[in-house]
């Protein structure tokens, strides 16, 4: 037995697409992790039947760390970090 029902995702790229098809470029969306934003992108790039500027698609930590400003640190460099803190108060 074959499942048709959409995905959440799939309903999400139709709906993005019938109101914003026109303005794409200045579409930003925001989901919960980077899994998501890849499957939205492959929704979506299956309803263009032609060239188009995709939306800016963000996991919510690539959008908090771009307006802030902010990269995350490698994990090298925050256990020196970490230990540095540790000396202090102990």
């Amino acid at each position: 037995m074959v499942n048709n029902m959409e995905t959440f995702l799939e309903k999400t790229a139709n709906h993005i697409f019938d109101k914003y098809k026109d303005i794409m470029a200045e579409v930003c969306i925001v989901l919960p992790n980077r899994r998501a934003s890849l499957f939205l992108r492959k929704h979506l790039s299956q309803k263009f039947k032609k060239i188009s500027w995709s939306p800016q698609i963000y996991s919510i930590e690539d959008f908090i760390f771009k307006l802030s400003g902010l990269s995350i640190i490698d994990n090298t460099s925050f256990l020196f970090e970490l230990y540095e803190v540790h000396k202090t108060i102990e």
